[in-house]
């Protein structure tokens, strides 16, 4: 028959075409999760933490300044008043002292560098140190055995210096005695006596 090849021609390209729809019906389409979005039916993303705040500052108290210390000074000593008959040792180095004699008194001046001042009227003042510094007002005899004191006397009966290389002043002085050396003696009014038995010795009229 003639009509035999036409018709298998149409019954294939059927088949075909019936074959095509079926598998674009069955077929699954993929739609694809763009990145970061959320998943149905899963936990949303955690949010970022929030950035830690800074600690508060601590205010830290000022620092309390100790006091300064005190000034170093030399020892200052008041002493009694002496009368006739009474004798005073002074055996504190470097100590400022003042005195008052009632009309007699003896003073041993021991310890080095003491400043002595001595008002009123005393027997003796008898200096045995170096480095002493005496100002007096009336005294019947100074005494000077050590080494390079300072005597400044008002009124003096009598003048010693048996030690070395001191200075002495008399406003007014009777007589000066000199048994050390290099001695330095000056005086003032009237016209004393001067007995130099030593050596090196320098005495005038100021």
């Amino acid at each position: 028959m003639k009509y035999q090849p036409a018709l298998r021609t149409v019954v294939g390209l059927a088949a075909v075409v019936l074959l095509m729809s079926g598998c674009t019906a069955n077929a699954t389409t993929d739609t694809a999760t763009p990145i970061g979005s959320a998943v149905q039916g899963s936990a949303p993303a955690p949010a970022a933490p929030a950035p830690a705040e800074a600690p508060a500052a601590v205010d830290v108290p000022a620092a309390v300044e100790a006091p300064d210390p005190p000034a170093a000074s030399s020892t200052a000593l008041a002493q009694p008043v002496l009368a006739p008959g009474r004798e005073r040792k002074l055996t504190l180095a470097d100590a400022d002292v003042e005195l008052v004699c009632d009309g007699g008194g003896k003073i041993q001046v021991l310890a080095n560098g003491i400043t002595l001042t001595v008002t009123g009227h005393c027997q003796e003042i008898d200096i045995l140190s170096s480095g002493t510094t005496v100002r007096a007002e009336s005294v019947n005899e100074i005494d000077v055995d050590g080494p390079r004191n300072t005597v400044t006397v008002e009124k003096a009966a009598g003048l010693r210096a048996e030690g070395s290389n001191n200075t002495l002043h008399a406003d007014e002085v009777g007589k000066i005695v000199l048994e050390g050396q290099g001695n330095q003696v000056t005086f003032g009014a009237g016209n004393p006596q001067i007995d130099d038995e030593g050596s090196g010795n320098n005495i005038s009229a100021k």
